[in-house]
């Protein structure tokens, strides 16, 4: 079956989602659930936003990818991260996010010299973008605390605002030094790493 890579359209965002949702349901994203296509960041032109789908012979969208470099002028404007780059379950091992990758990179904005990318603790995940040439250089933790899973000392010390219970759920972002003593507090603890390669002209 071939497989034909091409920019997003807004006639695709229903399919974009439907991909990405049931390639995260079984990752370390699983909860990780969006009901519109993001839209680039206040101050981006067009060309600093790149969204691109893998689609089959049936027209259905099977993988997805979306990267945004940082503004011209600003301090991140050599960098460009990977917001999103997702395959439908059932096409994995075709190298469908590795024929996105490279249909996107002589698309990046000239100024931008590294990529860079956010991922949990997915074998899979990493084992891709190692195989893409890139490297982790910066590893933190994000934390779930969670009164359905956690015991009620887990929560205790939270405060909010008045007129407001303590937390029922909670995202949190935690040093990795820390590690050992959340992992004893919360059940769900995620290391988060940050995959970074140049871009090659």
């Amino acid at each position: 079956m071939s497989i034909t890579v091409r920019p997003c359209t807004p006639a695709d965002e229903e399919a974009w989602l439907r991909c990405r949702v049931l390639s995260f349901l079984h990752s370390a994203y699983f909860d990780d659930v969006r009901t519109a296509h993001s839209v680039p960041a206040p101050g981006l032109r067009p060309e600093d936003s790149l969204q691109w789908v893998a689609e089959d012979e049936a027209g259905t969208i099977v993988g997805v990818l979306d990267v945004e470099a940082g503004a011209a002028g600003t301090a991140e404007e050599n960098l460009a991260t990977i917001d999103t780059v997702a395959v439908h379950p059932d096409h994995r091992g075709r190298g469908i996010a590795g024929s996105l990758l490279a249909a996107l990179l002589p698309h990046l904005p000239a100024r931008v010299t590294t990529l860079d990318a956010w991922t949990r603790d997915d074998a899979a995940a990493h084992a891709w973008y190692r195989a893409e040439g890139f490297a982790v250089d910066q590893v933190y933790l994000h934390v779930y605390a969670d009164d359905a899973l956690d015991d009620a000392v887990a929560l205790e010390g939270f405060t909010t605002p008045e007129g407001l219970s303590v937390p029922v759920k909670a995202f949190l972002h935690a040093r990795l030094e820390d590690e050992t003593a959340l992992r004893r507090r919360f059940r769900r603890v995620h290391r988060c790493h940050r995959f970074v390669r140049e871009v090659a002209r």
